[in-house]
């Protein structure tokens, strides 16, 4: 509650890499967030295409897995 109505500047600090919160934030995810993240799905297309992992082909294999809306 002591710092709830802080009124100094949240995004300008020397805590950040780059002393700028907006820029760190995009540091971290393209750095880091991105190539974890594209990694995961390089694998999970490499298992599914050799079969080696069970993939949904259809939606009356799987219905529970698809939802349709009431539009």
């Amino acid at each position: 509650m002591r710092l709830k109505f802080d009124v100094r500047p949240m995004e300008k600090s020397a805590r950040f890499k780059f002393g700028n919160q907006v820029w760190d934030n995009v540091y971290w995810s393209l750095v880091w967030g991105a190539p974890i993240w594209t990694a995961w799905v390089v694998a999970y297309f490499h298992l599914a295409a050799n079969g080696w992992i069970p993939k949904l082909d259809s939606v009356s294999a799987s219905p529970v897995w698809f939802a349709r809306s009431s539009s």
